[in-house]
Parts: C-alpha cells; sequence; structure tokens
C-alpha cells in the first residue's frame, strides 16, 4: 500500500507540472488494476515526449523539414491561394505566379544546405515562473547557467497557442549568442529581485527584451521593455549587461504600462549609448530606433525590395500608362495642365509622339509611399530611380521623425517628402482637388498583417497610378486586398513570393498591379502662343478665406487651419511649416466642421474645383 502510494503522488506531481507548462487538462478516470499501471505508463511517456519537444521548441515549426520539401510546400500554398483569384482575372497563374524566391545556402550554413543565423531581430516575454517549479529544476555543474528556468523569471516563446513560455537556449534561425544574452537578463534581474511582469495580475516589472543587430554596421540595441519607468536596481541591471556583454552599443528602455498584448509602449528612456543603430539595405543607409520597423531579415529585404523597384521601373518608365490622362512638356519643362486650357490643344504645332527614353528620364515619376515607416522602401527606390519623387505617409510619428533623418543620411532630402498623417483621408482629399487627374504614377504599400482596408484601395485607385506594388507578409489578406482593387479597376501583373522566414510556413510576397484597359502615355511639345489661356483670378489672401467663412457659416477660422488645409492638398500657401521647424506633433489640427467649410471657401474662390 505504502508503495502504491508513494507511485500515486510520484504520478500526481509530474501531472501537476505537465499540466502547468502545457494549460489545463482534465484529468483522465481511474482504471482498475493493470489497466491502471499501462495507462500510467503512457502518460508518462507523453509527458517525456512533450518535455522534450518543449526543450528544443524556439519558434521554428518546420526545422525538421529538409529545405527543398519546405520551398516545395510554400508554393503549393501560394498557387492555391492566388489561382482563384488570377483565374477570375482571365489570366493564368502559371504566367504570373512565380516561385518562391529561396535563401542562398552557403558553407556557412551547413549541415544539409539549411539556412542559418538569419534574424537579426530577437525578443523574449518575462513572466514570473513559480517556485516549485524552480527547485523542482536539475541542477547544473556549469558556472554560468544559461537556462532561464534556474532563475525564477520565465523566458524564451510562447507555446503556441497559450501564454505559456517554453525556455530556450539556442535558436539556429537568430544571430549566435542572442538567446545567451535573453537568458541573462532574466537570470540577473531576478538575482536582484526584479519581479517579472503577470499578465494576471498586472503587477511585476520585467515584460519584454529585444535584441536588434546590425548587418552592416556592427551595432547591436536592446531594448527592455517595463511596466513602470522607476524601479529599484535598474542602474544595476544595466551594469550587469553591459559587463557581461560589451559588445552591446546601446541600451534603451521602453516603458509600457497598459494591460495589453502590444509588446512595446509609446515612451522610450535612453540608458547606455546613443539610443539607436544603422543598418544598409541595397546601398543605403538607415538609422534605426527602439520602436521602428525594419524587417528581420536584411537579406531577402533587399530582394523583396529590389523585385518591387524593378516591377515600377519596368511599368513608369516603358512609355506606357494607364492614365487617361496627357503629360504636357514645353521645351523640357513640365506644364501644369490643371491651369491650362487645352481646348486648343489639337490646334497646337507640337505633335503628339510615341516618349522616348531620353524623354522619360526628363519625366518626374511621383510616387507615394503609404505605410512607409522609417522610409527604408521609399528612400531605396528613390536612390536607384534617379527622376523619382517619394511622398510618405505614415501615422507614428516616430516613424516619420526617423524617415526625415535617414532621407538626409541618404542625401535624398529634396526627393523624398514624408508626413505624420492618414494616407487614406489624404488620397481622398487629393483625389477630390485633382479632379480625377493622375499625379502619382506609383503607389507603394506594405500594410500590416491585418491588410489594408477598403476605403484605402478605393483611395488608392481613384488617384489612377499606373502601378500599385502591394507587399504583405500575409498572403490571405493580400488576396483579399487584390480582389477589391480588381473592383476598382486594377489587375495582377505579377506576384513574386519570397522566403523571408525559413523553417516556418509564412512567406512574403510582392504584387505589382497595372491598369485595366489604358492607353499610351505621350509627350506633347506645346507652344505657349498656341494655348488659349484664360487670365487667372488673383490668388484669395487668408483674410478675404477667414471673412468669407465667418460672414457664410458664422465660424472663425485660424490661419493655421487654413495653411494645414493648403500643405494637405498641395496648394501654395504663404506660411510653411518645414520653413519654421515646426515638428508635426506641434501642428494645429482642424476639427472636423472647420475643415469642412474651409473646402467649401476654397471651392467657391477657385482654389480646387
Amino acid at each position: 500500500m505504502q508503495k502504491r502510494a508513494k507511485a500515486h503522488k510520484k504520478t500526481a506531481a509530474s501531472y501537476a507540472i505537465h499540466q502547468g507548462a502545457q494549460g489545463k487538462r482534465q484529468a483522465r478516470p481511474k482504471r482498475p488494476g493493470a489497466a491502471r499501471k499501462n495507462a500510467n505508463k503512457q502518460v508518462e511517456t507523453r509527458k517525456r515526449a512533450s518535455a522534450t519537444r518543449a526543450r528544443d521548441y524556439c519558434g521554428c515549426e518546420w526545422l525538421n523539414i529538409p529545405y527543398s520539401e519546405q520551398l516545395m510546400r510554400k508554393n503549393k500554398y501560394m498557387r492555391e491561394l492566388f489561382e482563384p483569384l488570377v483565374t477570375q482575372q482571365g489570366k493564368s497563374c502559371a504566367d504570373l505566379l512565380r516561385s518562391i524566391v529561396p535563401m542562398k545556402c552557403t558553407k556557412d550554413r551547413a549541415p544539409h544546405n539549411m539556412p542559418r543565423c538569419f534574424r537579426h531581430k530577437v525578443a523574449t516575454p518575462f513572466a514570473p515562473l513559480p517556485e516549485s517549479f524552480a527547485s523542482r529544476a536539475p541542477k547544473s555543474n556549469s558556472k554560468v547557467q544559461t537556462n532561464a528556468r534556474m532563475s525564477g523569471i520565465a523566458c524564451g516563446f510562447f507555446e503556441p497557442g497559450t501564454h505559456h513560455i517554453i525556455p530556450c537556449d539556442f535558436c539556429p534561425s537568430e544571430v549566435p549568442g542572442a538567446r545567451k544574452i535573453l537568458n541573462f537578463i532574466a537570470k540577473d534581474a531576478a538575482r536582484l529581485n526584479i519581479k517579472a511582469y503577470n499578465e494576471n495580475t498586472q503587477i511585476g516589472i520585467l515584460r519584454h527584451a529585444i535584441l536588434r543587430f546590425s548587418r552592416s554596421c556592427n551595432e547591436i540595441m536592446l531594448v527592455i521593455v517595463t511596466r513602470t519607468r522607476n524601479f529599484a536596481q535598474k542602474k544595476l541591471l544595466v551594469q550587469d549587461i553591459l559587463s557581461a556583454y560589451p559588445h552591446i552599443t546601446t541600451v534603451v528602455q521602453n516603458v509600457n504600462p497598459k494591460n495589453t498584448n502590444a509588446m512595446l509602449g509609446s515612451y522610450n528612456v535612453v540608458l547606455f549609448g546613443s539610443g539607436k543603430i544603422h543598418d544598409k539595405l541595397l546601398g543605403c543607409t538607415f538609422e534605426i530606433g527602439p520602436v521602428s520597423f525594419f524587417q528581420t531579415n536584411p537579406e531577402q529585404t533587399e530582394i523583396l525590395y529590389q523585385t518591387a523597384i524593378d516591377g515600377i521601373k519596368r511599368i513608369c518608365n516603358t512609355g506606357k500608362s494607364d492614365c487617361d490622362t496627357l503629360s504636357y512638356v514645353s521645351h523640357g519643362a513640365s506644364i501644369d495642365s490643371k491651369r491650362l486650357d487645352t481646348s486648343g490643344l489639337e490646334h497646337a504645332h507640337g505633335k503628339a509622339q510615341q516618349v522616348t527614353p531620353e524623354q522619360a528620364d526628363k519625366h518626374t515619376i511621383r510616387i507615394m509611399d503609404a505605410y512607409c515607416g522609417c522610409g527604408t522602401i521609399g528612400i531605396c527606390v528613390a536612390s536607384q530611380i534617379k527622376n523619382a519623387v517619394v511622398i510618405g505617409f505614415d501615422q507614428v510619428e516616430d516613424s516619420i521623425e526617423r524617415a526625415k533623418k535617414n532621407r538626409r543620411l541618404n542625401h535624398l532630402k529634396t526627393r523624398c517628402v514624408y508626413s505624420c498623417e492618414d494616407a487614406t483621408r489624404f488620397m481622398q482629399d487629393f483625389a477630390y482637388a485633382s479632379n480625377g487627374v493622375s499625379r502619382f504614377e506609383a503607389i507603394i504599400m506594405d500594410p500590416p498583417r491585418a491588410g489594408s482596408t477598403p476605403e484605402f484601395i478605393k483611395a488608392a485607385a481613384s488617384l489612377r497610378p499606373k502601378c500599385i506594388a502591394y507587399i504583405s507578409c500575409n498572403p490571405q489578406t493580400q488576396v483579399r486586398d487584390l480582389a477589391e482593387f480588381y473592383r476598382c479597376g486594377y489587375s495582377v501583373e505579377s506576384i513574386t513570393p519570397v522566403d523571408m522566414f525559413p523553417h516556418t510556413p509564412h512567406t512574403e510576397s510582392v504584387c505589382l498591379l497595372t491598369r485595366q484597359n489604358v492607353k499610351e502615355h505621350l509627350y506633347v511639345d506645346v507652344d505657349m502662343k498656341d494655348l488659349k489661356r484664360e487670365k487667372l483670378p488673383p490668388k484669395p489672401v487668408y483674410k478675404q478665406i477667414q471673412a468669407y467663412v465667418l460672414e457664410k457659416y458664422g465660424l472663425k477660422v485660424s490661419p493655421l487651419y487654413i495653411a494645414t488645409l493648403k500643405n494637405e492638398l498641395g496648394l501654395e500657401k504663404q506660411f510653411s511649416y518645414e520653413k519654421e521647424g515646426m515638428a508635426a506633433k506641434n501642428r494645429p489640427q482642424c476639427p472636423k466642421e472647420k475643415h469642412d467649410v474651409i473646402i467649401k471657401a476654397f471651392k467657391h474662390f477657385k482654389l480646387i474645383p
């Protein structure tokens, strides 16, 4: 009886550990006699197998699958996903969908030609580890224990579908040594009695840690995410980390007090170094901050961006256009067709000719970079297309400020413009102001995993660009958005999957869209004497607009509101925020009711149609 009681007690304890690691599970009903013994053996066997998988788990679900088989699976998935859409457009999937672009497997990525060490951003969550779990962990003779399970703070990877953390000492996809640094932080924080954040009680300090490695500039940034700014032993923690790993060039504390699944908050404190690192893509240098979006796989990112750039070059520089409007060139200078009466154009001496490469080089290509982030793709485009002007939009102010710094780093200040505002609203207002005249040759969009919105897609299509380059990290939402683009008059020209995340089922892709039933793009030499130009009325000053709004609608509007709307619509303005050096956060936001009446005043004074 005593032996049986001890065995039963041991089984119950083991089951409790297994339940804590794997999540809640209902206990099976007891079985009598020999059947119960066999059941207990099967349970123990499953627990040992589960523990083995847990120790080996690093988030790479396909790590044990040969890389060639991974590529075959991803090609099949992309073909099955996109084939209905392409067939609906009357095209062949074999002609439009290219094979996935794999990672190059060099000698240092042996064995079995498997990609290794390509993730240059490494992160971990932290959570309190129960004392009973730490006491059951086996003792180690190693002087430096890297396993955070020994420290009382859990770190590693979330088990799929749960918030239980599985410890990890090594991931072959990550930069070597990254996991050792993260596990050291957990161990040293526990030694200093710095508590990990508990999601259930919302008590504790340490939430996450993120490492960013620069591939080309040999810099490392550590971001420590905490619930509060001030906590005990903060300086000692940073000193210990820098003493153990002196090659870390900067340490930043990010404060996230919200009870959310989002990893980063909006407030940063530089604890050591400059608070930024630099890296290169396609020959361009970029400054990366603690909350900046920068792809984790720079090698494949260059292929991703270059595919989009080559597509824009091919569609926008071949002399073909999907716009119904004409571009007018007089002695090599661009003329604003909106200011001209083109009724006498057919009698002009200049004859319509097919565009030549020399004319295409002189023609300015206007490109919109929606979801621009810190400006990576837009700056790479401007550096390779010498006659391109890029206008980028993002609603994150830190990203816009970083993008402006990056354009200066690459000497593109005059050809890259960035604004902190909603791209959808800008496109809606701009399309209305331009009265259907195409002012953008290309639009680049790289939305988050949730994809874009119907409002954004309709606004983008209303600008009538020649080319839309859609970069996506989630092909499922991309297919949904491509169907909406097709209803708005854009069809798929090519789809190129890129293997950004080997050893996982995830794939990124670049899709190039063009307008359906397009006309040819013509350049016309125009003699100004042969055009019938109406005398333009004098432009109203701000006081006239203010007086009109006050008399007509009974509202007082500030000149700053007028300047803000003129800036949004691309109109000439007497006051420039850029010249005054006013940051986006300090600019006044025009209320909705005043926004509408100012737009009506612009129409009254014929500033917009």
